[in-house]
């Protein structure tokens, strides 16, 4: 999955969503961000899922330095729900435990879970 597939889906959704409170707009507007709300819970089981498929600390790891670079991407673009999905999933517990394996990361990964970013 690429930064502008998940922004090209993110932008239909979000403009889906009625602005304007108009009789009978209100069930829209609560289904339009029902949507919403699925679309960012579905990228975060996604991302999360696609990192721990690995039992390779490196390319668990590798993957981990792709999705922040797709969420750098995202923020860029203005897709800042997207970018927030992305952010839950690095900020889960699975991912955190990832730290125990540092020992036989690169310098660089490890470099990259100790900064601020991460």
């Amino acid at each position: 999955m690429s930064a502008n597939t998940l922004y090209a889906q993110s932008r239909k959704l979000f403009t889906d969503i009625p602005t304007q409170l108009e009789p009978g707009n209100k069930w829209n507007k609560l289904l339009a961000l029902r949507e919403m709300t699925a679309f960012s819970k579905r990228i975060t089981y996604y991302v999360l899922a696609h990192i721990l498929q690995f039992n390779n600390p490196a390319l668990c790891a590798a993957t981990l330095e792709r999705w922040i670079h797709i969420e750098t991407k995202l923020i860029e673009h203005g897709d800042f729900a997207s970018a927030h999905a992305i952010t839950s999933a690095l900020h889960t517990s699975e991912i955190f435990r990832l730290s125990a394996v540092k020992a036989r990361t690169p310098n660089t990964v490890i470099a990259l879970m100790n900064s601020k970013r991460y």
